[in-house]
């Protein structure tokens, strides 16, 4: 019998309930990106090309659903996703700077290399 990880609705950080699953339980010792019976209908390169818009909540609502169902199953991919959205959260909290308008001035006078 596999190990099952679970924590209750409400002691789940915000960053968990970003990422809540789909199924009240993960089992730990099954990867199903080795089985493909257990594989949801996106697969991790999905997962990972979404990410951004799934973290943000420009994902559909379709592919949100599907991403979730993945999270709950592919625990490298859970991983993946909430590092990325820690990483995210971290730098919404960091302060806006104002950029100074000579810098933006220079920026738009890079040649671009095409």
């Amino acid at each position: 019998m596999a190990k099952v990880n679970t924590v209750p609705e409400d002691n789940r950080s915000w960053l968990s309930r970003l990422l809540g699953r789909s199924r009240n339980s993960i089992p730990t010792e099954i990867d199903p990106c080795d089985d493909p019976t257990l594989q949801s209908e996106v697969d991790c390169g999905q997962v990972r090309a979404s990410a951004s818009d799934y973290i943000d909540g420009d994902a559909g609502p379709s592919l949100t659903h599907r991403i979730k169902d993945h999270l709950g199953l592919c625990s490298d991919c859970n991983g993946w996703v909430r590092s990325l959205a820690a990483t995210v959260g971290f730098m919404k909290e960091l302060p806006q700077e104002e950029v100074p308008d000579s810098l933006r001035e220079k920026i738009r006078n890079i040649p671009s290399k095409n």
